[in-house]
């Protein structure tokens, strides 16, 4: 065996090994076949362009798109249905901002004095708000299955918070991680499971047309209990993480009722994991004001009970996925 040949069966190594026990010797032939005059003496290694393509090849076949129905295959649907859910949950923020610029219009304030720094932050602050709406029509894109329009606007309705961030940084001398750390996994991980999830292998799937409208109806029944409206600020206080409580009484649910899809209990602990960090900033506050301590216990309570309900979908999972993975035929389910 040449030293480039065991570098590719290496990078092949990035693949199931179900995958490379039928194709591996098939693929060797071709990457060798196609660096034709590369020797050893000139420590010839795969490009950068063949690894990237094995890279993505595993992910899509990890993350299969359809075909008999392997572990890979159900962990494709769980990483798509947590897309889903997070874009779901995103568009529900998303008409919440909404109903406050309609209902509570807040003047646009002149940027403040100070330095230029401070400017750009009200700024990018401003048009965060105002193209974080590209998430609605992303999650209503992607519902109706037109999943490339739903990964551009979901792209656009990323940047704003990671340009504030950036002014953030350069205002303070020393950056707040700890609190952009909650939002930066919450915003990353249903982005990342959309990309990665819907590839070019699956088949878009068109959702019923009712789905675009529970975010609208849960914004709408959620808006009068966030404070904004100002009716009922001591029940928004222990709803301050909808999100969280939202995968609580899920995952409950799929922890009750024996027949939920097989999808539903790891997709929701996937998207339990960036809502265990949630209450990270508050370690920072002062607890002697009553209302600050009453949040503080209320996000530690929820991020506890988080991860018990994440633990639980997780050995639900276990016991409900194929005991092993498969590419060409089925596999028996525990």
């Amino acid at each position: 065996m040449s030293l480039l040949e065991d570098r590719y069966r290496h990078v092949l190594r990035l693949l199931p090994a179900s995958y490379r026990a039928e194709r591996e010797e098939e693929m060797v032939d071709a990457f060798l076949e196609g660096s034709a005059g590369a020797v050893d003496e000139h420590n010839a290694r795969p490009t950068l362009p063949e690894v990237a393509s094995v890279a993505a090849l595993a992910i899509r076949v990890r993350l299969a798109g359809g075909g008999p129905m392997t572990g890979y295959v159900l962990w494709g649907e769980a990483v798509r249905l947590a897309a889903l859910l997070g874009l779901g949950y995103f568009a529900f923020r998303g008409w919440l901002t909404l109903a406050a610029e309609v209902l509570n219009p807040l003047p646009l304030d002149p940027p403040p004095a100070g330095t230029a720094a401070e400017g750009v932050l009200a700024t990018a602050a401003r048009v965060s708000d105002l193209l974080g709406f590209a998430v609605i029509v992303a999650f209503a894109a992607l519902v109706t299955g037109r999943v490339r329009a739903a990964k551009v606007l979901a792209s656009i309705s990323l940047l704003p918070p990671l340009a504030v961030m950036a002014a953030d940084s350069s205002v303070h001398a020393q950056w707040d991680a700890l609190s952009w750390m909650p939002v930066l996994l919450m915003t990353a991980v249903p982005y990342l499971a959309l990309m990665l999830g819907f590839h070019r292998d699956v088949r878009a799937v068109h959702q019923p047309a009712w789905v675009i409208a529970v975010p609208v109806v849960a914004a709408a029944a959620y808006y009068p209990l966030a404070g904004v409206g100002g009716i009922a600020p001591v029940l928004a206080l222990a709803l301050a993480d909808p999100a969280g409580l939202a995968i609580i009484v899920a995952g409950v649910g799929c922890l009750v009722w024996r027949r939920v899809p097989v999808a539903w209990p790891p997709a929701l602990a996937i998207l339990a994991v960036p809502m265990v960090f949630a209450p990270a900033p508050y370690s920072r506050f002062e607890l002697s004001d009553p209302l600050t301590r009453g949040t503080v216990l209320v996000a530690a309570g929820q991020a506890a009970v988080l991860v018990v309900v994440a633990v639980m979908l997780v050995l639900r999972t276990r016991r409900t996925f194929p005991t092993r993975h498969g590419v060409g035929g089925t596999t028996r389910a525990t």
